[in-house]
């Protein structure tokens, strides 16, 4: 009996299964599928306004246009996000010109494809690309890139096209391109680095671009003559840095700012500049200046606030007797200077000191060191120069900084002098310490030590108000 009842019940669980397997309707092999319970989705529940303003925001644009595969929903929902400004950054380095072959068409694809896409809501735009037509850039894609710009009538265009390895250069359109563009009205402010910019392209933007405040053409290559005349223009930033123009003509009554750096040392010619206060002088240019700065400058020397030169220390060694006869700076509150390292002799910066003496009213000066080796020689002039500008006190210098110091005979000698003619002194700041060739952390370390240790040797030369400070 016990092994009948145990095949019926048998019998009766096959059946049941059986039935069971037929009203499932699942896949042979694979397990009847369990009801579960409802789930919300709360992030669909989102607005576009928080998914924009409190999410894509805040992702870079990289990510941004990565969230357009989510769904048909989030397809354009990233170009709301991009807001007024539209950056795309791949500067020229070793590492990314090493693998340009690779990168550079892709990447040129996808800057068009979002100009394209978002066109209509941005007004500044900034690209900073390695152009190298060798690597296979397009100068018709580029061109595109420019009219887009042009068109959505943008208050901001920088471009910077910097290459480490292309021999050639990008070339602005032509003005037959670009001359049927009506909309440049808002620009304000144009940057242009490693392209080529012609003459007639800059009197163009200068005649149609009103709202126009500052122009920035750097490593153009052409050899043209530039006429910047604007009698009733807002330009108040002129800037041509490295460029091969021949000659350069400004006559602008509201420019306050000039940034010049060219190979040729007597090309710029300032025919009315009222406003000038800030000048920017940089390679053999700043010989010119030094030398005949009283020729160049002599209606607006006297005016200049703040001055910066970017030269060559061994050349400069060479204009003390001119600056003997240089003018006096009388509203010159701050002076910025770069030295490129050369070749010294003895009392290489005996002109500098000679220029801070000149500038009755500057209260900063700072400067950025490089390492070089010191010769020195019997130059009894100089020092018996220096001997009597010593004796002279500064009336107003309060603020000292020198940048990249590496603790040398030449740099100390220069810190000494300068604390020495400055009573009025508040702080002098020694940072950006020149680190040496030497590869290994511990020899690194060792030297930053030994720069900071010679820092603190100006502690004993330091006026009683003063205060050092190293960073």
């Amino acid at each position: 009996m016990p092994a009948k009842r145990k095949r019926s019940e048998l019998s009766q669980l096959a059946a049941e299964l059986a039935k069971r397997k037929t009203n499932n309707k699942t896949a042979p092999g694979t397990w009847p599928l369990r009801k579960c319970p409802s789930v919300v989705d709360n992030f669909s529940r989102l607005s576009d306004d928080i998914i924009v303003c409190h999410i894509l925001s805040r992702l870079s644009l990289r990510e941004a246009v990565t969230t357009s595969v989510l769904s048909r929903r989030w397809r354009n929902l990233w170009t709301e996000s991009i807001g007024s400004k539209l950056i795309f950054s791949y500067p020229a380095t070793h590492d990314y010109d090493s693998r340009l072959r690779l990168r550079q068409p892709i990447l040129e694809k996808g800057i068009s494809r979002i100009l394209e896409v978002v066109k209509p809501t941005f007004d500044e735009l900034t690209i900073r690309f390695s152009f190298n037509s060798t690597t296979g850039s397009s100068y018709q894609a580029v061109d595109r890139w420019v009219q887009i710009a042009l068109e959505n009538k943008v208050t901001r265009l920088h471009l910077d096209f910097s290459s480490l390895t292309s021999p050639k250069i990008y070339t602005f359109p032509a003005i037959h391109k670009i001359s049927a563009i009506n909309e440049i009205h808002n620009l304000r402010d144009v940057c242009l680095k490693s392209i080529n910019v012609s003459g007639e392209v800059i009197d163009w933007m200068l005649s149609n671009c009103p709202s126009l405040e500052r122009l920035a053409v750097w490593e153009s290559r052409f050899l043209h003559k530039i006429r910047v005349c604007t009698e009733s223009s807002k330009l108040k930033s002129l800037e041509f840095v490295d460029c091969y123009y021949q000659r350069i003509q400004i006559s602008s009554p509201n420019l306050i700012c000039l940034r010049y750096s060219s190979g040729f040392e007597e090309c710029l010619q300032l025919d009315y500049v009222p406003l000038l206060s800030q000048l920017y002088i940089g390679s053999l240019y700043s010989r010119s200046f030094l030398r005949n700065g009283a020729r160049l400058f002599i209606n607006y020397i006297s005016q200049l606030k703040r001055l910066k030169l970017d030269i060559n220390s061994y050349t400069a060694k060479f204009s003390v007797d001119y600056l003997l006869e240089f003018p006096k700076l009388i509203k010159l509150e701050q002076l910025e200077v770069k030295v490129v390292p050369d070749r010294w002799s003895s009392h290489p910066y005996l002109w500098l000191i000679m220029l801070i003496k000149a500038a009755p009213s500057l209260q900063k000066f700072s400067i950025e060191l490089n390492r070089v080796e010191v010769y020195p020689d019997e130059d009894y002039y100089h020092e018996n120069l220096l001997n009597i500008i010593r004796e002279v006190r500064h009336p107003s210098l309060k603020f000292i900084e020198m940048l990249k110091f590496s603790g040398g005979y030449s740099e100390m000698e220069l810190g000494q002098h300068l604390l020495s003619i400055s009573p009025l002194l508040e702080q002098l700041v020694v940072s950006g310490f020149y680190r040496t060739s030497k590869k290994t952390p511990r020899a690194l370390y060792d030297s930053v030590e030994e720069n900071r240790m010679q820092a603190q040797k100006f502690n004993k030369w330091l006026p009683p108000t003063a205060k050092l400070v190293i960073l």
